[in-house]
């Protein structure tokens, strides 16, 4: 299983306290969460963006690399809802001209993000591009 490092711009990085305890089972504080994996096979990207009102939308950008098709680029794009630590989210894959919806289950907790394939911790904003 890998692992990633994610921090919210524009306040107090995730886990840390603001003055109002960020501890499991309160809502995480609105405003942008990103990640970020680089491997010698593949890379990911991941920017989330959680409002007041705790819905979440955000994108990614990465690769995959196949042993006999090299690398595929692709793109996704998510919508959901946090409702404690679960966010029920609605997936949009792009890779190769074609578009697939999926919904999927993740567990956002102050210092990792599950989504069920992968557990990903906190990375700075700064080093995250979804953009090709």
């Amino acid at each position: 299983m890998s692992s990633y490092v994610l921090e919210q711009m524009g306040g107090a990085p995730v886990g840390h306290s603001t003055g109002a305890d960020q501890t499991i089972g309160l809502p995480l504080a609105a405003g942008e969460y990103c990640f970020h994996k680089a491997g010698a096979k593949n890379w990911l990207s991941i920017r989330l963006v959680l409002t007041g009102e705790q819905q979440l939308s955000g994108e990614s950008a990465g690769t995959v690399r196949h042993p006999q098709k090299g690398e595929t680029r692709y793109q996704q794009s998510f919508t959901g809802e946090l409702i404690g630590n679960q966010v029920l989210v609605d997936v949009t894959t792009q890779i190769a001209g074609v578009s697939k919806t999926r919904q999927e289950t993740w567990v956002l907790e102050p210092a990792q993000l599950d989504m069920g394939r992968v557990v990903i911790e906190q990375a700075p904003c700064l080093e995250v591009s979804t953009r090709f």
